[in-house]
């Protein structure tokens, strides 16, 4: 079974992570930007480091000569236990899409027409 555990930015800036045993788990829902919230998938990289919801994933397949091809956006899929079709997690992560949009290669035009 799967640790249950979230992380979310601080509106200050850090991130925080909680787990429903925690003892501070209700004033991290109030402290934290709701829109950064991540579950923990229940793996780990490469690294060692855990991935989350929103964490920007590469594939070990994905790198040619030093350059990645592509990123992934991890996303749970629990019917499946897997995330994002994926069930070998052989990758690592490499940021967020919070911290780091910049890495999913999208152009500037496109965010600029969100604003």
């Amino acid at each position: 079974m799967r640790e249950i555990k979230f992380r979310g930015k601080v509106l200050e800036g850090g991130w925080e992570y909680a787990t429903p045993k925690s003892d501070w788990w209700e004033q991290f829902w109030a402290l934290v930007d709701m829109d950064t919230i991540g579950e923990y998938v229940g793996l780990k990289d490469k690294n060692g480091k855990e991935i989350y919801e929103g964490d920007i994933w590469v594939r070990r397949s994905a790198y040619i000569e030093g350059k990645i091809l592509s990123t992934v956006v991890v996303e749970i899929d629990l019917k499946r236990n897997m995330f994002n079709g994926f069930r070998e997690y052989q990758g690592e992560v490499i940021g967020n899409i919070h911290d780091n949009r910049d890495l999913l290669g999208e152009d500037e035009e496109s965010e600029e027409e969100e604003s």
